[in-house]
């Protein structure tokens, strides 16, 4: 990357030069701040040990305050590594509505909105209220802000959402609890580099006389501005300028930024295989409860993350909330089940490698067992038996529900002929496989499901891997990196599971937990089949539409595969629950290709040879 800085025709393309300076910088500001965090634990580490020999506990103390200090900015760094949406880095628009209710949901939007402008000014980010409709007696109806700063839309996007207060109401003389609902909405500032088109003919605009302070002019003309975007029913409104012209402008970029916002959580809807839409302001959608009487508790209903102390949240503490909900929404689910916040979840084992790489096993792993030999090994051959022996630590138990099929070797912008096209290929690869490619040189990116497309098409990743034909086709890769490669070697057959609580699964009686066995025994062999019906049909419509097959060289499947080996080995030489389950597979995939040697691939070579003889 400096190389490309430092080239002398770099400034030819402005706008390419820009992206390739401000990815530079983030990466140096990283870079040095791990540096940074690790000098500063080994001084601390040396501190301790000079305390010690001297008996100077007032040093060791300092140190071990200091060492936990670095464990919270390590703990920060990481979560906002996760910030590598396409968005993510811009600023943020958040609109703040009061539920039913009057006077006591419009206080309570009031005390959300405060709460989020402290919060934004505790990180540094600048704050500028755009619009505030004042309640009748106190509060307000609605407000929206714009926060400005570095990652503030990544940061702020899992605030979106109800959010439920309890409390002994200051406008009821009888002094009763009451309980209130406001709803947040978050969408990120888009910049001149997005293109969003929208046809004004499909919008309708209103002016109406700003409220509250500022001036004369502006509280006896028609200077406030809301467009509705007719087809989507999407409202944005701007009452801070002085002129109508100006709050015109701004009301169009805030627009703009909604019609993105809506286009990047269908990407996100699509890529989680889950329909998701804005809820009623009431019981049964918050994300957050705030219970300030009886008892003082606020809880995120989504993390389980909790705090006894409101009044500091409310003040803007905000990001131990934030942190563990953007932790959750890559891959919560099996901790949501072991912290009890839900009782059972449907999730992949390996999303998890980062607590153990033992989890990997529980889905599939490099070079591992094909969808058949999956379902053999979990089912019969004892695989999932020893898969709940090891979450049985994290108080989960396990049981197969689902396998996605074999999968295919990944979406690439150029084609990868030999060893040497993959170095320096950015590719969006997690877990296991991108331990094992990256010793061939990849550059494995961590980049959620809906951020993928744009990345591709900007140019910021070259390759990514997802599922196979029939997911890969819903998220339209095809339309910015032609090459389809094959196979998928990192999943042959991976493996989806219902984790249960181990507490509650013990706790079931012998019939339920038999029912629930067969259930999920059926959900597994029923998506499999449905995968090897879809994917057929899916992949000749891909290839129609322009995708290009490629198998992967014997050069570099030979290569990836022995570098799995050698990953294998330095993880089953320091990590015994890895090696006994690894040792377990290793034995049942011996037997299974001796086996398939046989019938299998006999008659499924003849088979094929019919096939492109034209006599099937």
């Amino acid at each position: 990357m400096n190389n490309k800085a430092e080239d002398p025709n770099l400034w030819n393309d402005a706008q390419e030069a820009q992206k390739l300076m401000r990815e530079r910088q983030q990466l140096d500001d990283s870079i040095s701040g791990v540096k940074r965090l690790e000098q500063q634990m080994l001084d601390n580490i040396e501190l301790i040990e000079m305390g010690e020999e001297e008996g100077d506990e007032s040093i060791v103390k300092d140190a071990e305050e200091q060492l936990k200090l670095l464990k919270v900015e390590a703990a920060r760094r990481q979560v906002e590594a996760m910030l590598s949406g396409e968005a993510d880095s811009n600023d943020t628009y958040i609109e703040v509505h009061s539920g039913a209710g009057g006077t006591e949901s419009q206080d309570w939007a009031n005390m959300l909105l405060r709460m989020y402008i402290r919060w934004a000014e505790k990180q540094g980010f600048k704050v500028e209220v755009l619009e505030v409709h004042d309640g009748e007696e106190a509060g307000i109806k609605s407000a929206t802000v714009h926060i400005k700063g570095h990652n503030a839309y990544g940061w702020m996007k899992t605030e979106s959402g109800v959010h439920r207060l309890v409390r002994i109401s200051p406008y009821d003389s009888n002094a009763r609890r009451h309980t209130s609902f406001s709803s947040v909405w978050v969408y990120p500032v888009v910049d001149d580099s997005i293109q969003i088109d929208i046809n004004e003919s499909d919008c309708r605009i209103d002016t109406y006389r700003s409220s509250g302070a500022g001036g004369q002019h502006v509280n006896t003309t028609d200077s406030a501005v809301r467009i509705t975007h007719i087809p989507t029913g999407i409202v944005v409104q701007c009452q801070q300028e002085r002129s109508q012209h100006k709050n015109k402008a701004k009301a169009w970029d805030m627009l703009r930024a909604r019609m993105y916002e809506a286009e990047l959580k269908k990407r996100e809807d699509a890529a989680n295989v889950e329909a998701a839409s804005k809820t009623d302001i009431g019981w049964g959608h918050q994300i957050r409860s705030y219970v300030l009487q009886p008892y003082q508790l606020v809880k995120d209903l989504r993390t389980g993350v909790e705090s006894t102390d409101p009044d500091s949240v409310l003040n803007g503490e905000l990001n131990e909330f934030m942190e563990a909900a953007l932790a959750h929404r890559i891959s919560g689910k099996a901790d949501a089940v072991t912290d009890e916040t839900v009782e059972m979840g449907h999730t992949c084992c390996y999303y998890y490698i980062g607590k153990d790489p033992a989890f990997a096993l529980g889905t599939a792993v490099p070079f591992g067992l094909n969808a058949r030999m999956t379902n053999s090994w979990f089912t019969a051959g004892g695989g999932n038996e020893l898969l709940n022996e090891f979450l049985a630590s994290y108080k989960l138990h396990a049981l197969p529900a689902g396998n996605t099929g074999a999968q295919m070797g990944g979406w690439f912008r150029k084609e990868i002929n030999t060893l040497d096209d993959l170095k320096g290929l950015k590719m969006r690869i997690g877990g296991f496989a991108g331990k094992v490619i990256e010793k061939l040189g990849v550059v494995p990116q961590q980049i959620a499901g809906g951020d993928i497309y744009p990345a591709l098409e900007k140019g910021t990743i070259d390759a990514t891997e997802w599922v196979g034909p029939y997911d890969d086709q819903k998220l339209g890769f095809f339309k910015v990196a032609q090459y389809y490669y094959y196979p998928g070697w990192w999943e042959g057959g991976a493996t989806l599971h219902a984790m249960v609580n181990l507490e509650k699964w013990n706790s079931l009686p012998a019939h339920y937990q038999a029912i629930l066995h067969d259930a999920c025994a059926f959900a597994n062999a029923n998506m499999l089949a449905k995968y090897d019906v879809k994917n057929p049909v899916a992949v000749k419509e891909l290839v129609g539409s322009g995708a290009v097959l490629r198998p992967f060289s014997q050069e570099i499947l030979t290569a990836c595969y022995e570098a799995s080996l050698a990953t294998y080995e330095e993880i089953n030489a320091s990590n015994a629950a890895f090696k006994k389950i690894y040792d377990s597979q290793l034995a049942f995939k011996k037997d299974a290709y001796l086996w398939m040697q046989l019938p299998d691939y006999t008659f499924d070579t003849f088979m094929m040879m019919q096939q492109r003889a034209n006599k099937l």
